[in-house]
């Protein structure tokens, strides 16, 4: 089954929700093919009983992978941001959110 990016838009901005990578065992999915394949700093690691977090900074840009138990696993900008730079940096979340699908498309049979 192709996995696929769907935007959600809460209070606190734009999510982008991983479709058919929803349960936590495929946060480290995710999170591999983020360590693995952009060029990215990680600069937070929360592990949480419902929740997890991984923070990560690219080209002085930061943006967060993300599971909850009710939302699934997602990409976001910092709750606590700058967000005079929204428009940019989401089209920046965008283009991550596009290439771990297409890694992750390519490797499933």
């Amino acid at each position: 089954m192709k996995t696929e990016i769907i935007e959600s838009k809460f209070d606190d901005g734009i999510y982008l929700k991983f479709k058919n990578l929803k349960f936590i065992d495929d946060f480290d999915i995710i999170a591999t093919n983020i360590n693995n394949n952009i060029e990215v700093e990680l600069i937070e690691n929360i592990d949480g009983i419902w929740s997890r977090y991984r923070t990560y900074k690219t080209q002085n840009f930061i943006f967060q992978l993300m599971y909850h138990e009710d939302l699934g696993n997602c990409l976001r900008l910092p709750i606590n941001r700058d967000h005079s730079q929204d428009k940019e940096n989401y089209e920046l979340l965008r283009n991550i959110g596009k290439d771990i699908i297409l890694l992750i498309n390519s490797r499933k049979k």
